[in-house]
């Protein structure tokens, strides 16, 4: 929604538009999640992030996209990305593949929030991981009720998102 705001102060388009956009935009990377879910029945794990989470490749192709149908478009699709990604890296998960093609290694920052099976990972600034090693701390680590965990309880990256998320509703209805 903060993005959609953006777009729409910057390129004076449809506001309405401008937030369906902005949200498009920093939900794109996870269509593979959404199809995984439709294909399976369930709630995927992180290894959806191994179909379109790249953001070497990514945040280009969506950006210039984006750029031919609009400028601003495509500066906020680039800029929904990035940020999905960063949001990606951060905390929970077991991280994205930044460096890829170049480097195969998934990359997560700072360390796991304390999830109930994941309490024991190493508190580090920055993981990496190639393939086995992901798998290897995927299987020892992950939580399979992540969602209930971090958005149904009280967690610390749970209040951070609703946090965000109340700001970009409360700015959305402030600015229309």
């Amino acid at each position: 929604m903060l993005l959609g705001i953006l777009l729409s102060s910057l390129s004076g388009l449809n506001y309405e538009l401008c937030l369906v956009v902005g949200l498009l935009a920093s939900l794109l990377p996870d269509i593979d999640f959404i199809w995984q879910y439709i294909r399976t029945r369930r709630v995927p794990d992180t290894n959806h992030r191994d179909g379109l989470h790249y953001p070497l490749l990514f945040v280009p192709i969506v950006g210039t996209l984006g750029w031919y149908m609009r400028p601003y478009i495509g500066l906020i699709f680039a800029l929904g990305a990035f940020i999905h990604f960063m949001h990606d890296s951060i905390g929970v998960g077991f991280g994205i593949k930044w460096l890829f093609p170049f480097k195969n290694n998934s990359y997560l920052f700072l360390y796991q929030t304390g999830l109930p099976t994941n309490k024991d990972m190493p508190r580090k600034i920055m993981h990496s991981w190639n393939d086995d090693e992901r798998r290897r701390a995927v299987k020892k680590y992950r939580d399979p009720h992540w969602i209930k965990h971090i958005y149904f309880q009280v967690h610390p990256y749970g209040i951070f998102e609703y946090l965000i998320l109340i700001v970009g509703v409360a700015a959305a209805i402030n600015h229309h």
